[in-house]
């Protein structure tokens, strides 16, 4: 963490919800955010039409 960053959980004072972020916290947030799915590429350089000209 940051030397200076304020920690989510510090912010809530709901104790459940806090007790929600201190857990996600307590991960080192090495996954930050799951990555979305990457599309296939197109190959043979067709292209799919999505809309109508």
């Amino acid at each position: 963490m940051a030397p200076n960053s304020i920690p989510l959980s510090a912010l809530v004072r709901d104790p459940a919800l806090r007790r929600f972020f201190e857990a996600g916290e307590g991960d080192n947030g090495a996954a930050f955010a799951v990555p979305a799915p990457r599309p296939a590429p197109v190959k043979g350089g067709a292209a799919k039409v999505l809309v109508d000209a």
